[in-house]
């Protein structure tokens, strides 16, 4: 038998052996559960993180297009609709739809507002997922100049805002500056282009980006009000069935080379979720922290047990071990505390995170649960977090071990 595995035979030994003070055995527990305890945290909070990171993909699966390439350098795409045939023909592509999107100012009646027009293709792929997310009237975008009204989707911030609902149709007037237009002090309202819409649906995604003050109109209303002819800011892409996003995105990327740029899902909203991610490691550094200061007990139980433990020392010193032999001992003893606590905590952070995310039994406080968009916290368990905080656990139980195995050396030895 080599002396590491005696070390640990030992070691385990001391560990789940009676000791001679009853004590001993309830602060040995008491520090293996508080490593037990910090890990669990990291597992429940990692897993939080994922979820409301899964739940907001999915709100805006639904709202973005799968892919959108936007102009490396300027606003607008020069051409939009021959770029848009070009890319339409590409291999995965469904269907690529130029789309407008600019901030303008509204009026309707008495009221008045900032929002932003959104000019997409009727038969586009953004246009086709609001149905799905409309709380009120008919969705539905028709541009004639001569016949009819325009109509129009908005967020329910604008249609809360402006007095706006389907149900009373009213028209709401857009203004937008004038391209390249000197604003004259005798008559302001030259320098701005106005044209007029009415809201026939209102939407709800429940993120604030979008529900606060967001409209869509048709392109080419947006086109006429910004003075466009075939010029867009951005081209919707939706993917084949059969298509493979990733493939896809790769695929337009050199097709479009440096000038453009190609965002999936995830990279059109990079802002936000680069702040769930860096709010999720800074937690993670916290948890770190306290999970070191847990091992604290792992130590103060170390000088207790190495005092408790004087006469076995003694005995193996006699047989011929020697004084690291003895303080390895410790030291294993140490990491095994560490080691073992941190187990049992992923696994319970696991169990409760699957608890929770198959059966929701937390839920989140409000005082109005039907204005939430969710009744549960959202988990997701990912294998690559659970390696983290096992990493973690055991680096922590190895600098323990080595503190244990050195600085106390003399204590075990004496």
């Amino acid at each position: 038998m080599s002396r590491r595995s005696l070390s640990i035979r030992i070691a385990l030994r001391y560990l789940f052996s009676r000791k001679s003070h009853a004590a001993v055995n309830v602060l040995s527990y008491i520090s293996m559960a508080g490593v037990a305890i910090a890990a669990t945290a990291m597992v429940i909070v990692l897993s939080v993180f994922n979820g409301f990171t899964d739940f907001t993909a999915g709100k805006l699966s639904r709202f973005s297009a799968p892919l959108v390439v936007t102009p490396v350098s300027g606003k607008t795409i020069a051409d939009a609709d021959s770029l848009a045939r070009v890319i339409a023909s590409a291999n995965g592509v469904a269907a690529a739809t130029p789309a407008v999107t600019e901030r303008a100012f509204a009026i309707s009646g008495d009221r008045q507002m900032p929002l932003v027009i959104c000019g997409i293709d009727p038969d586009g792929v953004t246009a086709q997922s609001l149905p799905g997310m409309t709380i009120d009237g008919y969705p539905m975008l028709v541009y004639d100049s001569e016949n009819g009204p325009t109509t129009a989707i908005s967020s329910v911030g604008v249609a809360n805002t402006l007095r706006a609902f389907p149900s009373v149709p009213v028209d709401v007037s857009i203004y937008e500056p004038r391209r390249h237009s000197r604003v004259n002090p005798a008559n302001p309202l030259a320098a701005f282009r106005c044209d007029t819409v009415v809201i026939t649906a209102v939407y709800r995604i429940d993120q604030n980006e979008y529900d606060n003050d967001y409209i869509f109109v048709p392109l080419q209303f947006a086109r006429n009000l910004l003075g466009y002819t075939t010029e867009a800011t951005s081209i919707e892409i939706d993917v084949a069935r059969d298509g493979d996003i990733a493939s896809v995105h790769d695929r337009l990327r050199d097709m479009l080379g440096d000038g453009y740029s190609v965002a999936d899902r995830i990279e059109q909203q990079s802002d936000a979720f680069r702040m769930i991610n860096v709010e999720k490691w800074i937690t993670l550094v916290m948890l770190t922290f306290i999970l070191a200061v847990a091992t604290f007990n792992v130590l103060a139980i170390m000088s207790i047990m190495i005092i408790e433990k004087r006469g076995n020392s003694a005995v193996l010193a006699s047989l011929g071990a020697t004084q690291s032999a003895i303080s390895g001992i410790f030291g294993w003893l140490a990491m095994l505390i560490t080691t073992i606590g941190g187990i049992a905590g992923i696994m319970a952070g696991v169990v409760l995170s699957l608890l929770q995310q198959w059966s929701g039994f937390i839920k989140l406080g409000a005082d109005d649960p039907s204005q939430l968009s969710i009744d549960a916290y959202p988990v997701s368990v990912a294998a690559g977090d659970i390696a983290i905080v096992a990493a973690v656990i055991f680096g922590i139980g190895f600098v323990t071990a080595l503190v244990t195995r050195f600085f106390l050396r003399d204590k075990a030895t004496r």
